[in-house]
C-alpha cells in the first residue's frame, strides 16, 4: 500500500515537473515575442526622429522657393511700372494723374481715363506719341482753339503737351507733332501726299524729336527741307 503511493507521488512529481517546463518554455516565449515587438516601436521611433529633419529641410526649401518667386514677382512689377505720371485734363470721361509705363503712349493713358467725351476733338489728337514724366495731355473740345491756360495751374513743366501748348494765336507755324492732314496742307509746299507721309512718320517714331528729323520723311530732301523749316514747328 505504502509503495503505490509512493509511485502515485512520483508520478504527481513528474507531472508538476514537466507542467512546470512546459510553462517556462511559454514565459520564455511571451517574454520573446514582447522584446521584437518592443525592439520594433523603438525602431520605428528612430525611423520617424530621422526622418524629421527632411521634412523640415523640405519645408525650408518650399519657403525659400516661395521667398524667390515673391521678389521676383515685386521686381517685375516695380519695373513694369517704371515710367512716370502724366497729367490727363479736358475732353475726358476720367481726368487726372495716371501712371504709365515706358513703352506707353496717347492713346494708352486715354483709356485709362475712360476714353474721350463726345465733345473730343479727335482731329487733333495724337495718339500714337509716347508719354513722358510729368507730361500734361490735354484734349481739346470740338471749337476750342487754344488751350485753356486760365482753368489750368501753370508749372514750367506743362510744356509737355499731347497738344502744343505754346500755341499763340499769332505764332502761324504748325506742329509736326499735333497738326492733322489738313492743317498740313496749309504750309506751302505740303500737298496732300507729303501730310499723308509726315503722319505716317509720325505714327511709326512716336514724335519728331528736331525740325530735321523733317527731312527722314519720303518726299523731303534738303531742298524742301530749307523753304519749310520757316513755317513748321515740333
Amino acid at each position: 500500500m505504502k509503495k503505490k503511493k509512493q509511485k502515485r507521488k512520483t508520478v504527481l512529481e513528474q507531472l508538476v515537473i514537466e507542467v512546470k517546463k512546459h510553462y517556462r518554455k511559454i514565459g520564455l516565449g511571451l517574454l520573446i515575442l514582447i522584446l521584437v515587438i518592443c525592439g520594433v516601436i523603438l525602431k520605428f521611433k528612430e525611423i520617424t526622429v530621422e526622418s524629421e529633419p527632411t521634412l523640415s529641410f523640405t519645408s525650408s526649401s518650399i519657403t525659400q522657393q516661395q521667398q524667390s518667386e515673391t521678389k521676383m514677382t515685386l521686381e517685375q512689377a516695380t519695373k513694369e511700372l517704371e515710367g512716370g505720371y502724366v497729367d490727363l485734363k479736358g475732353a475726358i470721361n476720367h481726368p487726372g494723374m495716371y501712371p504709365f509705363k515706358d513703352d506707353m503712349r496717347v492713346f494708352d493713358v486715354i483709356e485709362l481715363g475712360g476714353g474721350v467725351t463726345k465733345e473730343a476733338d479727335l482731329t487733333r489728337l495724337n495718339y500714337a506719341q509716347k508719354l513722358k514724366d510729368q507730361m500734361i495731355v490735354y484734349v481739346y473740345k470740338k471749337g476750342e482753339e487754344t488751350l485753356p491756360k486760365e482753368k489750368l495751374n501753370h508749372s514750367p513743366t506743362e510744356s509737355n503737351f499731347s497738344e502744343d501748348s505754346s500755341e499763340d494765336k499769332g505764332d502761324k507755324k504748325v506742329s509736326l507733332n499735333t497738326a492733322n492732314l489738313e492743317e498740313l496742307q496749309t504750309v506751302n509746299g505740303i500737298g496732300k501726299k507729303k501730310a499723308e507721309a509726315i503722319i505716317e512718320f509720325r505714327e511709326a517714331n512716336g514724335s519728331f524729336k528736331v525740325i530735321d528729323d523733317l527731312k527722314k520723311v519720303k518726299g523731303i530732301g534738303d531742298k524742301t527741307f530749307e523753304s519749310l523749316k520757316q513755317s513748321i514747328k515740333l
